[in-house]
C-alpha cells in the first residue's frame, strides 16, 4: 500500500509532505465458499495517502494591496473577508485606504509596516541600553507568566521558513536560515549589551500584555506550544522573529524598508497545526540602539496576530499611523511617546474604533485572573515591619486592595511603581485609615519632549504621618486629562505595579526560623499538588501569625497560623517548582523551608477527534488532537481498520485518504501515542463505515418437487445499498447440512444475471440452507443471511 501526499480539507494552508510505506490489506475469509475466493488468495490492497494542508483554494495569484487587491479579488472578496473575520465592506475599506495592508494569496490580511508610513510621529534616536534587570544567564529563559497555555515567543536567534509556510507565496524565500538580532554583526552569540537589549524588549512587551493570560518568553517553547491543531487544542501562541537580515524583507512588500510584518488574526487559528502563518517579523537592523522602539514594534505586530487593525486619523485617512499626542500613543499606531496603551478610538479624529482589549480576548487570549482582593474584600497582609507585593491591574474596573495592621508610630510611606520605560499603567493610590482617606494621583511632569520619552508621573506615593493602626490601601489604573485633547482615559491604563509599605524599619525583632519540614506531593493526572509543613522550632520575637507559600504559578500565598497544608493549583505538568514556605510574625517572613515539586505529565483522558467520509471505495479519515492539559509529548497517530494499521508521526499530517476497499462494513480505530509520566496512548476513537453494496436480501426458499431431478429453489432481492456500484450478477451458495444441522459441504452456482431473483439449484439429495452473494466492480459482497432449511428432492 502507498502513502502519498494530499491536501487537508480542514486547514487553509497547503502541506505537501511525502510519506511512503508498503502496507497490505487482508480481511479474513472462510475457506473456499463456492465463490472462488480463499483466505490464501491475493486480496485488493488499500492505498492510503496522508492529508495535511488546505483545500488548495487561493483567492489571488500573488500578494496584492490597495484598490488593485479589491479588484483582483472580485467575487473572492467575501471569501477573503470571512477568512479575516471582517465584513466585505470593512476589508475593502482597509485595503483601499491603508497602503500597508496586503492580501496574501490564501486570502489572509497582513500588514507590512514601512518606516516611511510612520512619519507622523517623531523619529527615534539612539539611546543607552538600560542595564539588565535579570542575570545574563537568564536572558533566554525569561517568562512573564510561566505555565500559561498561551505564548508569545520573542525569537532573537534566527529563523528558517519551511516550503509550506504561508510567507513563501508572499515573497519570502524558503529554506534560508535568516540571521537573528545582533548589535556587533556576529550572529549566534550574544554580548552583554545584546542580552541587555533582549531583556529590555521582553520587559516592555510583557508589560503591554501583562493583563492577559499569556506567557511572553525568550525561551523557545517548542512548536506544540505555538501551533494549534483544531478547536480542542487550548495551547497555542505566536513566534515573533527579530532579525537584522535584509533577505527577510521581500522587495515587493518593503521597497523602502520595513519595521515589521504580520498576519492578522492568526494567533488562535485552529487550522494552523504546523505554524504556517508564523512568524510575525520585527526588523531590527535600524533599531540596534533603540530597544524600547523594537519592543513597541513587536507589541504592534503581535497585536495584528490578535486581530487588531491600525489606528490612524480621519483627516489623514487610513493611510497613516496616529503618532499620539501629549505623552500618549496607541500601540496600533506609531509608537514613540512615553505612554503606549491599547485603544478604542477615544482620541480626537480617530478613524478606528475597534475595541482592542475585547478583540484580543476574542482571539483566544483571556484576561488573567485577578490576583488581589478588591475594595469590598481586600487582601490582608497582616503585621510586618515592611511590605512588598507585586500585582497587575487587569482592566479599568480592577482595583487591588490590601489591609495592613501597624504597631509602630513612625510615619507610613506607601509607594506603587510601574516598570518605568514602556509602562502602560498610570497609578492612583488611595489609603484609608484612622485619620480618614488620602488619594495620590500625580499630575505633574506627565509630558516629556525628548526621546526616549521616559514616562514620569505614572507612579504614586503617599505618606501618612501617624502610622499606627489598621489601613486599607487601594491601587487603581487611571487616565490623564482628556482623551480628546492630548490625554487618555483609564480604558487601557492596565499593567504591572510594585507596592511597598515602609516606615517601621526602625522596629527590630527576630523573624521565625524555617518550618521543621516542607513536603510537596503532586496529585497524579492533575495540575494540582499539596504542600505540607510543620511549625518551626524557633518562632523568633513574636508568635507565628501565618505562613507564606511561594514558587507556584499562583504567586505568593499567605495562610493563617495553624494551617499546615495548602492545595496548589494551576501547575504545569512536566515542570519542577521550587516551593518555599516561610513562617510569619510581626517582624516579617522568616527563613523559608523548601521542597522541589515535579508535576508529572499525563495523557489526555479523552479520545482524539476522528471523522470518516466515504466516497465510492475511498475513505477520508481526518483527526484532531484532544485537549492536552497534562502536557504529554505526542509522538504517533495510529489508525487501524479491521486490524490493519496505518501509522503517521504526530504533526506530519492530519489524516489519510485510503482507497481500494472491497464491499463490506469496516471499523476505524484511532489512538494517539505520547511520551508521558502517566499513560502511553489516548483512549481510542472508533467509527464504523460501509463501502460498496450491502448483502443481497434472502427470500423464501423452496424444497424441490418429488420425482424427477433433485432440486431446491433459492430466492432473493437486490442489496438495499449499492454504494455507487451497479450489480453485475449473483451467485447462490447451497450449504448441505448433516443430521445435526451442521454444514458439511458448500456448492456454488454459476454467475446468474443481475436481473435474476431466483434459482432452481440441481443438488444431491439432502437438506440445505441457501445464501446469496452479489458481484460488482469491487468484487463480491458479503453473503446474505441463511435461508430456511429446505430439502433437495
Amino acid at each position: 500500500m502507498r502513502l502519498t501526499p494530499s491536501r487537508k480539507l480542514l486547514l487553509p494552508l497547503a502541506l505537501l509532505l511525502p510519506l511512503t510505506s508498503a502496507l497490505a490489506f487482508a480481511p479474513a475469509h472462510a475457506d473456499d465458499d463456492g465463490t472462488g475466493r480463499s483466505s490464501r488468495s491475493t486480496r485488493p490492497a488499500l492505498s492510503a495517502r496522508a492529508v495535511g494542508g488546505d483545500d488548495g483554494h487561493r483567492v489571488l495569484d500573488r500578494p496584492r494591496r490597495g484598490a488593485a487587491a479589491v479588484t483582483a479579488l472580485g467575487d473572492n472578496l467575501k471569501t477573503a473577508a470571512r477568512r479575516n473575520h471582517l465584513s466585505a465592506t470593512k476589508l475593502a475599506g482597509v485595503l483601499r485606504e491603508d497602503k500597508t495592508a496586503w492580501i496574501a494569496p490564501n486570502g489572509r490580511l497582513f500588514y507590512a509596516e514601512t518606516a516611511a508610513d510612520a512619519d507622523s510621529a517623531p523619529r527615534p534616536v539612539a539611546q543607552d541600553i538600560a542595564p539588565p534587570t535579570e542575570p545574563l544567564a537568564s536572558t533566554f529563559l525569561l517568562h512573564s507568566k510561566p505555565g500559561s497555555a498561551h505564548t508569545m515567543y520573542l525569537d532573537f536567534t534566527g529563523h528558517t521558513l519551511a516550503a509550506g509556510n504561508e510567507w513563501v507565496p508572499n515573497g519570502y524565500p524558503a529554506g534560508v536560515a535568516f540571521n537573528g538580532f545582533s548589535i556587533d554583526g556576529t550572529y549566534g552569540t550574544f554580548t552583554a549589551d545584546e542580552q541587555a537589549y533582549v531583556q529590555e524588549v521582553w520587559r516592555i512587551v510583557a508589560e503591554k500584555y501583562s493583563a492577559y493570560d499569556v506567557d511572553v518568553t525568550t525561551q523557545d517553547p517548542g512548536s506544540a506550544a505555538l501551533n494549534r491543531d483544531g478547536a480542542l487544542d487550548t495551547t497555542y501562541g505566536s513566534r515573533i522573529v527579530f532579525t537584522n537580515d535584509s533577505r527577510a524583507k521581500p522587495a515587493a512588500l518593503c521597497p523602502s524598508g520595513c519595521l515589521g510584518v504580520a498576519f492578522v488574526g492568526s494567533y488562535d487559528d485552529p487550522a494552523d497545526a504546523t505554524g504556517t502563518s508564523e512568524p510575525a517579523w520585527v526588523y531590527t537592523a535600524e533599531l540596534t540602539d533603540i530597544p524600547s522602539y523594537a519592543a513597541n514594534v513587536a507589541a504592534h505586530e503581535v497585536g495584528h496576530n490578535l486581530g487588531l487593525l491600525h489606528d490612524g486619523t480621519l483627516t489623514a485617512g487610513d493611510d497613516s499611523y496616529f503618532g499620539g499626542s501629549g505623552n500618549w500613543f496607541p500601540i496600533m499606531g506609531a509608537g514613540y511617546y512615553a505612554v503606549g496603551q491599547f485603544s478604542k478610538g477615544e482620541y480626537g479624529d480617530a478613524n478606528e474604533t475597534q475595541d482592542d482589549l475585547a478583540v484580543i480576548e476574542s482571539h483566544g487570549v483571556p484576561q488573567r485572573p485577578d490576583d488581589w482582593g478588591d475594595a469590598a474584600t481586600p487582601s490582608p497582609l497582616g503585621q510586618a515591619v515592611t511590605y512588598a507585593e507585586d500585582g497587575v491591574i487587569e482592566n479599568r474596573t480592577d482595583v487591588d486592595a490590601f489591609t495592613v495592621d501597624r504597631t509602630c508610630t513612625a510615619p507610613m510611606t506607601v509607594r506603587a511603581t510601574g516598570i518605568g520605560e514602556g509602562q502602560a499603567l498610570d497609578i492612583q493610590l488611595t489609603v484609608t485609615g484612622p485619620s480618614g482617606t488620602v488619594v495620590d494621583d500625580p499630575e505633574s511632569a506627565q509630558v516629556t519632549t525628548t526621546f526616549p520619552f521616559t514616562p514620569t508621573g505614572l507612579d504614586a506615593e503617599l505618606i501618612v504621618s501617624q502610622g499606627t493602626g489598621s489601613y486599607q490601601i487601594e491601587v487603581d489604573g487611571v487616565g490623564h486629562g482628556s482623551a480628546l485633547s492630548g490625554g487618555y482615559s483609564d480604558y487601557a491604563s492596565i499593567g504591572q505595579y510594585h507596592l511597598t509599605i515602609t516606615g517601621c524599619d526602625g522596629a527590630s525583632g527576630n523573624t521565625p526560623g524555617a518550618p521543621a519540614t516542607v513536603t510537596t506531593t503532586a496529585a497524579p493526572r492533575t495540575t494540582t499538588a499539596t504542600v505540607s509543613w510543620t511549625a518551626p522550632t524557633v518562632v523568633g520575637d513574636g508568635a507565628v501569625t501565618g505562613y507564606r507559600i511561594s514558587g507556584s504559578p499562583e504567586g505568593t500565598i499567605d495562610v493563617p497560623a495553624g494551617t499546615t497544608s495548602r492545595l496548589l493549583k494551576g501547575l504545569s505538568p512536566g515542570t519542577t517548582y521550587a516551593i518555599q514556605v516561610s513562617a510569619l510574625n510581626q517582624f516579617g517572613a522568616g527563613t523559608p523551608g523548601s521542597d522541589d515539586l515535579y508535576v508529572p505529565t499525563y495523557l489526555p483522558a479523552t479520545a482524539p477527534g476522528l471523522s470518516v467520509r466515504v466516497i465510492r471505495n475511498t475513505l477520508r479519515a481526518t483527526w484532531s488532537t484532544p485537549a492536552n492539559p497534562g502536557h504529554a509529548e505526542f509522538t504517533l497517530w495510529r489508525l487501524s481498520i479491521n486490524g490493519q494499521i496505518f501509522d503517521d508521526p504526530y504533526g506530519d499530517h492530519s489524516g489519510f485518504d485510503i482507497s481500494g476497499f472491497p464491499n463490506g462494513s469496516f471499523t476505524a480505530r484511532l489512538v494517539l501515542f505520547a511520551n508521558a509520566d502517566y499513560g502511553t496512548s489516548t483512549p481510542p476513537a472508533t467509527r464504523t463505515f460501509s463501502v460498496g453494496a450491502s448483502a443481497p436480501r434472502i427470500g423464501r426458499a423452496a424444497s424441490g418437487a418429488r420425482g424427477g431431478k433433485v432440486t431446491a429453489t433459492a430466492r432473493w432481492a437486490a442489496p438495499a445499498v449499492l454504494g455507487g456500484y451497479p450489480i453485475r450478477g449473483y451467485k447462490v451458495l447451497a450449504h448441505q447440512l448433516n443430521s445435526r444441522g451442521k454444514i458439511v459441504r458448500t456448492y456454488g452456482s454459476t454467475l446468474r444475471s443481475a436481473a435474476s431473483r431466483s434459482y432452481v439449484f440441481r443438488l444431491p439429495k439432502g437438506r440445505y440452507r441457501f445464501r446469496v452473494v452479489a458481484l460488482n466492480a469491487l468484487g463480491y459482497t458479503a453473503a446474505s443471511r441463511y435461508s430456511t432449511i429446505v430439502t433437495a428432492r
